[in-house]
């Protein structure tokens, strides 16, 4: 992430820049304090713990800020977890991002942040999430979007309305979110598959690795 060296997230004025935040643990260093009052799940994910812990910590920052220099390095195997998701992981990933959000209701300060947890919700369930199951040779994607799509509705349904997902939002402010706005139009418009079909595309044959 050096190449937002020098940036402050203001997590009072601009919440929703978190949404373009690199997810992994490894590449940040946390306050003390910060892991020491973070709430614990009682339904741990399989998978997307990454970015449930970063909630979880998110809940009581009050910044983030970005430095020019890696203070290490990660590799990551071709056969890493990372990149292998199956069906039944997904329930109990599922029932964790919902108790993040109950976290953040209770939360005096959490509940002005619910907008952002709806949308993040989207691009790690909607896209993410559904991106990695379309590998998936045993899974019925048709079926999994329906399913993806009822969990967002019924848990987050702030994701469809959200205005940081907006892209008259997105280009106003100068953020960057606006591939996520873009794909919500695909989504909602149920051209999702379609999109799944592109974006893998690009990656698998054209190599190129388009970051969120």
């Amino acid at each position: 992430m050096t190449q937002f060296a020098g940036k402050i997230i203001d997590m009072k004025r601009n919440p929703e820049d978190i949404l373009s935040v690199n997810t992994s643990l490894w590449n940040k260093i946390y306050k003390s304090e910060l892991l020491k009052n973070m709430e614990n799940l009682e339904i741990p994910p399989k998978i997307l713990d990454d970015m449930m812990f970063l909630l979880l910590i998110y809940l009581n920052a009050n910044r983030i800020t970005f430095i020019k220099d890696p203070m290490y390095y990660y590799m990551i195997r071709q056969d890493s977890i990372m990149g292998q998701i199956r069906k039944e992981q997904i329930e109990s990933t599922e029932k964790a991002m919902v108790e993040v959000k109950n976290i953040y209701l209770r939360s005096k300060s959490g509940k002005t942040l619910i907008p952002v947890i709806d949308a993040m919700a989207f691009l790690h369930f909607g896209i993410s999430l559904m991106f990695r199951i379309s590998y998936d040779k045993n899974s019925n994607l048709k079926e999994e979007l329906k399913n993806n799509a009822a969990f967002l509705n019924a848990y987050f349904p702030d994701w469809k309305n959200s205005e940081y997902l907006k892209i008259s939002y997105v280009l106003a402010h100068h953020n960057n979110n606006l591939k996520v706005a873009i794909v919500k139009k695909f989504y909602k418009i149920h051209l999702y598959r379609a999109f799944l079909w592109f974006y893998r595309l690009i990656i698998d044959k054209m190599k190129i690795d388009i970051k969120w």
